[in-house]
């Protein structure tokens, strides 16, 4: 099972999320496990959280690997100001 690989780029935020939602959907559809590299990503919102955390979901449900690579120190940041625990996309 090779992972298949992802980039998100720019700012996983509410105005570019319907692009990435579709194109996380395909690949996790398509493949058995996904790996989504967040090296090249500049920014995250409320929104953009609740669509990887969706997605990591949808993933187990199937069966399927969702692996998030290179997470950025700010997503840290961002789970921990929306009170949520940050094991829950990187753990």
């Amino acid at each position: 099972m090779n992972p298949v690989p992802i980039e998100i780029t720019g700012d996983c935020t509410l105005p570019n999320l319907g692009k990435l939602h579709r194109q996380l959907t395909s690949r996790l559809t398509a493949a058995e496990a996904v790996n989504i590299d967040l090296s090249a990503m500049a920014s995250i919102d409320a929104a953009g959280v609740q669509l990887l955390l969706a997605m990591k979901k949808n993933a187990a449900a199937a069966g399927k690997t969702f692996t998030l690579l290179a997470p950025p120190d700010f997503l840290e940041q961002t789970l921990q100001n929306l009170g949520l625990d940050p094991d829950l996309l990187t753990g």
